[in-house]
Parts: structure tokens; sequence; C-alpha cells
């Protein structure tokens, strides 16, 4: 299952310690959408959940590449709107246009109906940089330019950049050591010099300055005199060592303080309580 393959890429990747505790601490709400299937306001294709699947079991821990630099593009397909605009809506997904404008409901206000307004994501030669529409699609960012902002496909490798994500997956913008222009090319893995972008390729890895070199993140336990060093489920407590992220019922001042989608409500790391269900 999708649940699975995000499981497996998280335990690999050290965002949490293991499998069955991303699956104890994360919370996948499901039930808006189900209910929206069933009434016909969102449809589900299969082939672009296998494709989904198949990007999220074949992602690395590299930041460049799925699912670390953000949900792959067939991830976007499965679930799709059938509300045009103008009609009603409670979220977003039930729009063919993805955008539910619901400005007019009061704050924290539950199952209030806005109306399908127009796209939040921009397709390639879209304007990125006019409200509501700040964003672009898959395989595109957005170019800031003299005339405006405006979406454009990725950058190839070798190729001029000005942004760490202008790149085509597998790439990131970084100065050239030798011009100090800004190249689309591979970050440093660990081991490797990392000085000059500060930047590692790793989702579990940082950039050691004291070294130069990129190094595996500090499991718990381990020091943190910047309090960067820690690993993603553990964050740095004031003596400067690195502190696991709680689970349900474990002691919080924050959700900073909890793993994954924990809460805390009450002092304790807690699941936060299941979402409304809008009919």
């Amino acid at each position: 299952s999708l649940t699975d393959a995000y499981c497996d890429w998280a335990a690999a990747c050290g965002l949490v310690p293991d499998k069955a505790t991303y699956l104890a601490t994360t919370v996948l709400d499901e039930g808006q959408v189900m209910e929206d299937l069933k009434v016909g306001r969102v449809t589900y294709t299969g082939s672009a959940a296998t494709a989904c699947l198949e990007a999220v079991r074949s992602g690395s821990c590299s930041v460049t590449d799925y699912p670390a630099s953000g949900q792959p593009a067939p991830c976007d397909e499965v679930i799709k709107g059938t509300l045009a605009a103008g009609a009603a809506c409670v979220a977003g997904d039930e729009c063919v246009s993805g955008n539910c404008n619901t400005a007019s409901c009061a704050l924290g206000a539950v199952c209030c109906v806005g109306a399908c307004d127009a796209p939040l994501i921009a397709g390639v030669g879209g304007d990125c940089g006019s409200y509501p529409t700040t964003s672009c699609v898959a395989g595109t960012f957005c170019q800031q330019g003299s005339a405006g902002s405006t979406c454009v496909s990725k950058i190839a490798a070798g190729q001029r950049c000005v942004n760490l994500g202008d790149c085509v997956p597998g790439y990131a913008c970084g100065d050239d050591p030798i011009t100090g222009i800004g190249t689309c090319g591979v970050l440093p893995a660990e081991g490797e010099a990392c000085a000059l972008s500060g930047i590692c390729d790793a989702v579990d890895d940082y950039c050691d300055f004291t070294t130069g070199n990129c190094t595996h993140k500090v499991p718990p336990g381990g020091a943190c005199p910047s309090g960067t060093e820690c690993i993603d489920y553990a964050s740095c407590d004031s003596t400067g060592t690195c502190i696991a992220r709680g689970a349900v019922g474990a002691a919080c001042g924050s959700s900073m303080d909890c793993l994954s989608s924990l809460a805390c409500p009450t002092n304790q790391c807690a699941l936060p309580p299941a979402a409304v269900v809008c009919s």
C-alpha cells in the first residue's frame, strides 16, 4: 500500500526510528475523501495510484528526489475534484481547480461552505506571482523576471540556476567552486565536502562545519553543539544533547517534542482528534 511505501521510506531515511513508530504516530485521515468519493465530488484513478506507489517506492533519501522533494506528480492525479468554478465546496480536493475559497468562513469554523475558485497552481507559462496562484505544477518552478513571475520547466544538469529547487530531479542549484555561478549539479554525499553550499544530498546527513564534510545526523544521546545535528526523530535539548522525540503519552512542551503527526494538547504527546467529515 501507499502507507507502507511511505513508512519504509521514512524509516530508511531517518525521519522515524522504524516502521512501527511511523504507523503509531502518523495520522492518515481519509474520511472526507471517502465521503466525497461516495457522493461524486471527487474521482479516483487506479492507474495514477499505482504510478504514485511506484514513485514513492523508488524514491531515494536525496533531498532532490521523491518523496523527499515533495509529492510525486502521479500522486496529484489519484484524487481529482469534479466541481466547477463557483460550485459550493468544503475542501479543495472537491474542485476541478483544487481551490475551495473559504475566506468568508469564520476562523475555526467546521464544515463551512465555500466556493470553487481559480487554481492555486499554474501550468507551464502561467503566472505564479499573483494571488491566489503562487506555485507551479510538478516539473516546473516559478521564475522571477522583470515582467513578472512565470512557471517554466526545471533546468537541466550543468545549466545556470538561481535557487536550490530550480533543477530537474536528482540535481540542485549550487555555486560552482570555480566560477561562483549557480549551476545545477549533484549535492555532496556523506563524507564529501559541503562547506561551499552548507547542504548535503541525503535528508539524513548534515553539513558538519568543523570538518567541512557531510556527516550522518546524530542519533538520540549524541551531542548537538550547534543545535542542528540531530536525526529528524530527535531534537537538541538545552544541554546540547539529541533527545528522542516522544511517542504517544510522552511528556512534551510543544508538538516539536513529539513524533510525526502527534500534538501536545496537555503536556503529553497524543494523536490529534479525527477530522470532522462534512456531508
